[in-house]
């Protein structure tokens, strides 16, 4: 599953880059807005099922019916956290729709929830500490997306 994740994600940061690519020439001829067309027409056909194998609204359906192995998937995808469009928003539904049934999970992956949740409150945490240790001018850089806070030691 891990494997697939991650090469589901390069495939839709390939397919997004294009798009990218092809846009900043359509207006050259008609050819290339073809081209950004296609590309874009290629990545909304396979977003669905390259954000979660089997398909997200799949996924999102049968976590609401409860399903063990949606919810044993779900958060395999959190734990991983594979980059691509679209990522954080199914990251957060992911939560969200765990933090619904958490209570019907089976005792281990509802332990295997909490503590995905303690790790990630105290991640936050840990940011948060290091954000507040910059200067106002770096806090705000940071905040703006202009440099990493990671760029920090």
């Amino acid at each position: 599953m891990k494997e697939i994740l991650k090469r589901n994600a390069e495939e839709l940061r390939r397919l997004n880059q294009r798009i990218h690519e092809t846009a900043a020439e359509r207006g050259k001829s008609k050819e290339h807005l073809e081209a950004w067309k296609a590309a874009a027409k290629e990545f909304h056909e396979k977003w669905d099922k390259l954000a979660f194998p089997g398909g997200l609204k799949q996924e999102f359906q049968l976590l609401m019916e409860g399903n063990v192995q949606a919810a044993t998937y779900a958060l395999i995808y959190l734990e991983n956290r594979p980059y691509s469009f679209g990522s954080q928003y199914i990251a957060t539904s992911i939560r969200r729709h765990l933090n619904k049934i958490e209570k019907q999970l089976p005792a281990k992956l509802q332990e295997r929830f909490i503590q995905y949740k303690k790790d990630q409150a105290e991640k936050k945490k840990a940011r948060g500490a290091k954000l507040a240790s910059l200067t106002p001018t770096d806090q705000i850089a940071v905040c703006a997306g202009k440099k990493k806070l990671s760029d920090f030691k």
